[in-house]
């Protein structure tokens, strides 16, 4: 029976060490607009629930990095300032600053602050997750809580053991699945736990495996897989081309190969062309230069696509 967040001590530590860790994820910092006007005390509550209380369950791409918006952390800091007993009006005031002043190092410390908070809330905040799951639309009119736990245990399940996609935890605030794994993990034990106290066998349940949906056709790539990722590269680093920052460069890659057939650069039946792809998209960073290198930057290769010229006239994405 798990009565406390420190059964789970080996997951939680885990997580610090990636974080801490000698090599820890990157972290993409996305700068939102500053709230001008405080928001109800009920919509930072609302917010708060879909991010740190509810059963998460939708699902996105593979990632290896961190991602997280501004917004997020602001709309943290508004929440627990409402339900805090006394208010300070002046860490109320402090918070646009605070927000201006994060920067991709300083907000591994709010993120790990973030996790634990999640983890705590799975554990003691399991009835009003329950609540809050049979009043959307996945369960309605689903009453049995037995039913509805065997459903989302057989989900997690099959989220866990696919290594394409990982289940997301929070809104705005995208983590590496390897976090997010370990994190689900947790999720799975307590499901488990649950079940075990109501006399039910967990090991009968297993579903329906989840798939990512193929697009009909492909387009034939016909260089090597290292043309296609200098050609891409080349296109983005002279701003004809970028990539969405919430996406990882796994996903990025699977999309690139959902779109390409690369068959004709394939020197085995069996090659791993996303994994490939992933590889040579994907900067090393070199301590001596202090810079990122990509694997075409090596002393003796021979570029192709060095020739195109800058685009001048960038266009921002919104």
């Amino acid at each position: 029976m798990i009565v406390s967040a420190s059964d789970f001590e080996r997951q939680t530590s885990a997580i610090e060490e990636i974080i801490w860790g000698d090599y820890p994820p990157r972290v993409i910092l996305r700068k939102s607009n500053t709230i001008t006007s405080i928001s109800p005390k009920e919509e930072y509550e609302k917010n708060y629930k879909n991010n740190f209380v509810v059963f998460p369950l939708y699902t996105t791409a593979k990632r290896d990095d961190i991602y997280i918006q501004t917004s997020f952390v602001e709309q943290h800091r508004y929440y627990h300032h409402f339900v805090s007993t006394p208010k300070d009006d002046r860490i109320k005031a402090s918070i646009p600053k605070y927000i201006q002043d994060l920067t991709e190092e300083s907000i591994l410390d709010n993120i790990h602050e973030y996790i634990n908070e999640r983890i705590l809330n799975m554990v003691f905040d399991f009835r009003e997750a329950m609540t809050l799951l049979k009043e959307g639309h996945v369960f309605a009119c689903v009453d049995d809580p037995a039913l509805i736990l065997k459903n989302l245990l057989n989900y997690y399940q099959q989220v866990r053991v696919n290594q394409d996609i990982q289940i997301s935890f929070f809104f705005n605030l995208l983590l590496p699945k390897e976090i997010a794994d370990l994190m689900l993990d947790i999720l799975i034990e307590l499901i488990m736990d649950k079940l075990q106290m109501m006399e039910i066998d967990c090991s009968v349940i297993k579903g329906q495996e989840i798939v990512f949906n193929q697009p009909n056709f492909k387009l034939n790539w016909l260089g090597s897989q290292q043309d296609f990722a200098e050609l891409i590269l080349e296109l983005k680093n002279k701003n004809y081309l970028s990539f969405p920052e919430s996406e990882s460069i796994h996903g990025i890659s699977r999309r690139f190969v959902s779109l390409f057939d690369f068959s004709s650069s394939m020197r085995k039946k069996d090659s791993k062309v996303e994994d490939n792809i992933c590889t040579y998209l994907k900067p090393v960073y070199d301590k001596d230069l202090k810079l990122d290198q990509y694997f075409f930057d090596k002393k003796g290769y021979k570029r192709k696509f060095d020739g195109i010229p800058v685009n001048n006239k960038l266009k921002t994405v919104k």
